[in-house]
């Protein structure tokens, strides 16, 4: 099949979305579209089903997003990935299928997968989209602070790499033996005006205002010590210049020193340089001191070196109280251990790696986090940088999810969902119970199935009051697989979601004896 384009602007839309979609199914890429522009996205959507077909997508266009089929015929989602990996662009990739197993997607999540939607609950499509979308914006973000600092070091490393140096060298009692041609030139700009001559001294060619400074150095020099020292000089024009000079003693082969080399090195560039890195950084911790997620940096011990304002909110701590503590000391028992594996791991070179733990406020308030980081080295100094996501609520909604979900699960009442099409997607134990048959085989089949057809009429009455939007109760003779026939008193209600759309419908049936 060859490449499918189509614009979507039948609805008003505020956001627009280049979206690559890779399906075999026109029906199934449909569902995707349709469901991004109920969520409020301009789509402009491109299918393709091959390999030919994704390596030029992604070679003739920039795209917001790529969206994978788990399963396609001569292109799986591994495949598509590594082609995705080559030409992607950075574009999130959303893996859509059905059930997967845990294995099949932390092998898709190394290849580039961000995230993973079952395609029978729709539901999940655009919420998955905005976080994605946002995480790849800040991932292009960070990448683009991080180019701007290499690109400020790369452009200082430059201007150090290049500078013209000059170099005088002279015996102890100052006379001058040779000098280089930019020692002379500078000479005349910033001296007295005159270019060196040797075997004069030194002091000669020095302004008083100079004089006593240049003197203590070349006494230390003399000493024996190696004297490094900045100056800023102005010249006939009245601008200044920042000058680094070095005086570094000259030994013979007797080991005695015999002279003194004067090096003059023009910092001016580099100050100013230095002076924008300085506000380029000073930018980058107001960024980082505003930032909603927890940011913090750590020494080769596992001990707080920074911390952000987001991070003292959240524990309750005043930096000078976190600076130097262990990290594990401010994270509960239970996630000790898995803090220290992290944080071991990404001192390894581990940038991938994630943990999620729960941490405890100087007021006993703990909350969970997800922490990622990776290792930072600024010449000899090796830190680690983190950054934690409060996921405090998210933890709160599983674990509500998990209760309701064995709550549901041990009811003793047969308990059947289907979808607005009348499609059944879930039963719990006490319905396979009560009807005999498996789950495997309810899903996706009508609830009709189990009626005993004695009554043609009952379905379509069962589907006016529903259609009503109250609950619907009665009592309903029904077949088992076996084909026993049972009599059960049935309570039917619809499920919406928080806009008042219509997302299911969940059965509670109970035999009447």
């Amino acid at each position: 099949m060859g490449l499918e384009k189509r614009a979507h602007t039948n609805l008003p839309i505020t956001v627009p979305l280049r979206v690559l979609l890779i399906e075999d199914s026109q029906d199934e890429a449909q569902v995707i579209v349709d469901e991004l522009r109920r969520g409020g996205y301009e789509v402009v959507s491109e299918r393709v089903d091959s390999a030919a077909g994704l390596e030029t997508a992604l070679r003739q266009a920039q795209w917001d997003l790529i969206s994978c089929g788990s399963v396609l015929p001569g292109l799986g989602a591994r495949a598509a990935l590594e082609l995705i990996g080559v030409h992607g662009g950075g574009a999130p990739v959303i893996v859509v299928s059905g059930e997967m197993g845990e294995e099949s997607a932390v092998s898709l999540t190394k290849l580039g997968a961000h995230s993973f939607i079952n395609k029978h609950k729709r539901e999940g499509i655009v919420p998955a989209v905005e976080r994605e979308l946002r995480e790849a914006e800040s991932r292009r973000a960070h990448e683009r602070a991080d180019a701007a600092l290499r690109a400020s070091q790369a452009n200082l490393q430059a201007i150090l790499n290049n500078t013209l140096q000059s170099f005088v060298l002279m015996d102890t009692s100052g006379c001058i033996k040779a000098f280089n041609q930019i020692a002379s030139v500078r000479s005349e700009l910033f001296l007295l005006g005159v270019p060196l001559v040797e075997n004069r001294s030194i002091f000669e060619f020095v302004p008083p205002a100079y004089d006593a400074d240049f003197r203590r150095g070349f006494a230390s020099a003399l000493a024996g010590e190696v004297v490094v020292g900045e100056r800023k000089i102005r010249d006939a024009g009245g601008a200044d210049h920042w000058f680094e000079f070095n005086y570094i003693p000259v030994r013979g082969v007797d080991d005695e020193i015999s002279g003194i080399c004067l090096s003059v090195l023009d910092i001016s560039e580099y100050k100013h340089t230095e002076e924008a890195l300085c506000e380029t950084q000073e930018r980058l911790r107001s960024y980082i001191d505003q930032a909603t997620d927890l940011i913090f940096t750590l020494d080769p011990t596992g001990k707080v070196t920074s911390v952000n304002r987001a991070v003292c909110q959240a524990t309750g701590y005043a930096p000078e109280e976190l600076i130097g503590r262990l990290v594990v000391e401010l994270v509960v028992a239970e996630s000790a251990a898995l803090m220290q594996g992290l944080w071991k791991r990404i001192v390894n070179g581990d940038t991938a790696d994630s943990a999620e733990v729960e941490i405890e406020g100087k007021n006993g308030r703990r909350l969970w986090v997800e922490i990622r980081g990776r290792t930072i080295v600024s010449g000899r100094r090796v830190e680690t940088f983190h950054i934690a996501r409060d996921i405090t609520q998210r933890k709160r909604t599983e674990a509500d999810n998990a209760r309701l979900s064995a709550a549901v699960e041990q009811a003793a009442e047969s308990i059947m969902i289907t979808d607005p099409a009348g499609k059944i997607v879930y039963v719990n134990p006490a319905c396979e119970r009560m009807t005999g048959y498996s789950r495997a085989e309810l899903y996706g089949q009508p609830p009709s199935l189990l009626t005993d057809g004695t009554d043609p009429d009952a379905q379509r009455r069962l589907a006016a009051a529903l259609a009503s939007g109250g609950l619907w109760r009665g009592v309903e003779t029904q077949r088992a697989k076996n084909g026993s026939l049972y009599e059960v008193e049935i309570v039917i209600s619809p499920v919406s979601d928080s806009s008042g759309r219509l997302i299911n419908y969940v059965g509670l049936a109970r035999h009447t004896t």
